[in-house]
């Protein structure tokens, strides 16, 4: 029978003596228990060291006759790093201890063990807390000491960037201003390399202010579109700067949601450099009309005279030669240098040009039928017209298609050459396609690379359709043929 509970802390030595006995069995109990239960939630195999040092210290103190509170804080600590502190592992806690320990023991000695329990347990849930407080304010300064630190490299990569960015943006030639959607000028960048404009700023300006009126309505214009379909436009304009006449180039970009980046090149020098370009092409092709008119003239006045003055004289020999007491070989080849003498007068001169193109290429192709292979055909797919133009014009359009029906004739080794087309009042394009070995050319023919191929005709071919405001196109392939095409608009109708 149990004695009557006595309030008293005292432990007797038995008391003391039974637990140091029990101690390993508590141990085990409470470290299976705490493992078994732990499986589910997180695995403490690998700290069943610390859970049995935990237990062997509650024991220690249980047994002894007083404990501090620096003694059971260090076993507060210790269960922090198990986290193992919430009711129901407190209660395994208590069964695990205590139904071992309350056999053969009086009212008292069991009231004395369970108030010396649950005061441990206090006491080491104090030490739990206070241990959690020390981890949190060391894991919290080790937060605000890593924001601190990033804080701190955000801003020294900020610092970067803007100090970059600001090298990069004064180094660019291009000037660079920033409009809101009033008007002002928000932001103002010269521009590298541009004295004239060092001086000037026009930052807090009204746009308005500062450009001509049309070319404002224009900036308006573009900017309202750039903002509407959010890609940039570009505008080039002229205008002076201090009394210098400049050329600008501005790709106007939508900025933020109200406001306009414009970035405007100076193209002063590229513009003055195309002008200089195409002054000298236009001199090159005057000297190129130049020298051809000058070809085409002589080659009227030769024609002239070996009509005139040697086929006329050949022509008054041939009266004095006698047929039957002539060598026949002589006689063979003076008539044949009478002939040869007529081809050099035709090519220079087609005497049916002076009817018109249409019966000049008629004639050539009857002339022509007599030089090429019996195998091969020319079809001639041109409608008949009575249309004149200027002289220039017919010359060189008859010049490009015999040039082109020589190169086929005597290069290509074609079997068939056709000849399509039409004289009309606002085009006059031909094309003469042959299915004969081709040529390594396209449409992008580099003139002096066919110079330098000595390909002079073509070259030729191409000089004289700029000289009569024409296009002339090559479409050619090794194997596969060549096809040459001649488009004009004639600028003006003869007859």
């Amino acid at each position: 029978m149990k004695n009557k509970i006595n309030k008293s802390n005292s432990l007797n030595s038995e008391y003391r003596k039974h637990i140091l006995e029990l101690s390993d069995s508590i141990v085990e109990s409470w470290h299976n228990s705490i493992i078994e239960k732990c499986k589910s939630i997180e695995p403490l195999e690998s700290k069943s060291q610390l859970i049995r040092e935990i237990a062997l210290q509650v024991i220690d103190l249980l047994s002894r006759e007083n404990w501090t509170s620096e003694q059971a804080y260090t076993i507060g600590k210790n269960v922090a790093q198990l986290n193992l502190l919430n009711p129901e592992y407190l209660s395994l806690t208590r069964e695990s201890f205590l139904s071992k320990l309350d056999q053969n023991l009086s009212d008292d000695e069991l009231f004395i063990l369970y108030r010396r329990f649950f005061r441990l347990v206090v006491d080491i849930m104090g030490g739990y807390v206070h241990s959690v407080r020390e981890n949190i304010l060391a894991e919290q300064h080790q937060i605000l000491t890593l924001i601190e630190k990033a804080k701190n490299a955000a801003e020294n990569a900020k610092l970067h960037i803007e100090k970059r960015n600001n090298l990069i943006i004064e180094s660019i030639p291009e000037i660079i201003i920033i409009i809101d959607n009033q008007g002002n000028v928000v932001y103002y960048h010269a521009g590298f390399g541009n004295p004239r404009l060092t001086d000037i700023n026009i930052e807090g300006l009204n746009i308005s202010s500062i450009i001509p009126k049309d070319l404002f309505k224009t900036f308006t214009e573009a900017s309202e579109k750039a903002h509407l379909t959010g890609k940039y436009q570009v505008i080039t304009t002229s205008f002076s700067i201090q009394n210098i006449f400049r050329y600008f180039e501005a790709r106007i970009v939508p900025y933020e949601e109200d406001k306009i980046l414009a970035v405007i090149r100076d193209i002063t020098d590229m513009v003055e450099s195309e002008n200089e370009i195409k002054t000298t092409q236009n001199r090159l092709q005057e000297m190129t009309r130049q020298l051809i008119s000058a070809q085409e003239f002589e080659r009227h006045q030769i024609a002239l005279e070996l009509h005139d003055q040697i086929l006329s004289q050949l022509g008054a020999l041939l009266l004095y030669i006698d047929d039957t007491t002539a060598p026949k070989q002589f006689l063979d080849n003076f008539h044949k240098l009478i002939e040869q003498i007529r081809t050099t007068i035709y090519n220079l001169r087609p005497p049916m040009l002076n009817y018109g193109l249409y019966p000049a290429i008629e004639d050539h192709l009857g002339y022509l039928t007599n030089f090429i292979r019996p195998s091969a055909a020319i079809n001639f797919n041109v409608p008949p017209s009575t249309l004149r133009f200027d002289s220039n014009i017919e010359l060189h359009l008859f010049r490009i298609i015999q040039e082109a029906l020589s190169n086929a004739i005597k290069h290509s080794k074609a079997e068939r050459i056709v000849i399509s087309g039409n004289i009309g009042i606002d085009e006059i394009w031909f094309s003469v396609e042959d299915n004969g070995i081709g040529m390594p050319y396209s449409n992008n023919i580099d003139l002096s690379k066919t110079l330098a191929n000595n390909h002079f005709g073509l070259a030729g071919m191409f000089e004289r359709a700029v000289l009569i405001g024409g296009e002339l196109f090559c479409d050619s392939f090794p194997g596969q043929g060549t096809k040459i095409t001649i488009k004009l608009k004639p600028n003006e109708l003869i007859s």
